[in-house]
């Protein structure tokens, strides 16, 4: 049996620093006070491309670059390349197909897109893999996230500015016999706040047909909560380790969505775990989207938090709402 192993991971994110104190300014110079919202949901910095020269395209080839250049292949070994993003910069032709070209991809490259909002990246790893356990004459996968959420929010809109910044992050996957990489994965969808979050608003239909240009920002409505659905997360995870004869003392740790800060201790509550096993960056990042719980693991990996061999938990909730739990080794 053939496995799928993450060979390496990197993140870019613009040089631009946003702090806390900035962003507080800015929306008490409105009018409005948002250190409650700041605190309660885990934001203080965050990277904001203020120049307007970075593109979510942009930003995933830095990180692209930086993984292979770890690993030591070019971009003529890469068998598939997959970009998830909910902030495209073109619906035409595939944003993956910008990597390929930058990075000098081969002919013979699977090249794609995925949009499954916020939990997109996680879903991405997890069809990477099966395709090239799949698939004899494959064994490279780039899968590489990237979102600038922040720029489609209207500014007066406290909510979206309040919790995105931009960022990229890229994993380098690679068939191999030694046992590592997904292991098993749950999904659960629940639409009954589909409604919740939109891009465009009134969407694509729409956008040109419509001169009111609120319609065409990224909307959040201030009463959608995802948090709806931690518990069966909690349940959804317990299922992977319980079908695959683990307990929660074999995870080491694990990286679930940065969206809100107040679900970590939700999720180690319900799983009765320690709250040291739950990496958050959302201090340094804010909200990052589809990449936020690989930015997460990379950070952990950086930090020689996880070795190889390590078993983790990965799980993601995009609008709409799609979830997907992922148990993997490293």
């Amino acid at each position: 049996m053939s496995y799928v192993a993450i060979k390496s991971t990197a993140i870019y994110h613009p040089e631009d620093r946003v702090t806390l104190e900035e962003m507080i300014e800015e929306f008490r110079g409105q009018g409005k006070e948002i250190e409650r919202l700041l605190e309660a949901i885990g934001r203080k910095d965050r990277y904001l491309d203020k120049s307007g020269t970075q593109t979510p395209i942009t930003m995933a080839i830095e990180a692209s670059r930086k993984a292979l250049a770890q690993s030591g292949i070019t971009g003529q070994d890469l068998d598939m390349i997959c970009f998830s993003t909910a902030t495209p910069e073109y619906l035409v032709p595939p944003n993956a197909a910008f990597v390929h070209k930058a990075l000098n991809g081969k002919h013979e490259a699977m090249v794609y897109d995925i949009n499954a909002a916020c939990v997109g990246m996680v879903v991405a790893i997890e069809q990477a893999t099966r395709y090239l356990q799949s698939h004899p004459s494959m064994k490279y996968a780039l899968v590489v996230g990237s979102e600038q959420m922040n720029r489609y929010g209207a500014e007066t809109d406290e909510l979206v500015k309040s919790i995105f910044g931009d960022a990229a992050c890229a994993v380098l996957l690679e068939k191999t016999e030694e046992k590592a990489g997904v292991i098993d994965s749950i999904f659960y969808t629940n639409t009954e706040q589909i409604g919740g979050m939109a891009f465009p608003k009134s969407g694509l239909s729409r956008m040109y047909a419509d001169q009111d240009t609120a319609g065409n920002m990224l909307h959040a409505d201030p009463d959608y909560d995802p948090l709806k659905l931690a518990p069966v997360a909690a349940e959804n995870i317990q299922r992977l380790l319980v079908k695959n004869q683990f307990t929660k003392a074999d995870i080491s740790r694990y990286f679930l969505s940065q969206a809100n800060y107040r679900s970590l201790p939700m999720f180690a509550e319900m799983l009765h775990e320690e709250m040291d096993k739950f990496v958050f960056i959302g201090f340094e990042y804010a909200y990052t989207g589809t990449t936020s719980p690989f930015l997460a693991l990379h950070t952990a990996i950086e930090r020689g938090e996880l070795q190889r061999g390590d078993l983790f938990i990965l799980w993601s909730i995009g609008a709409g709402d799609v979830t997907c739990a992922v148990l993997c080794r490293y």
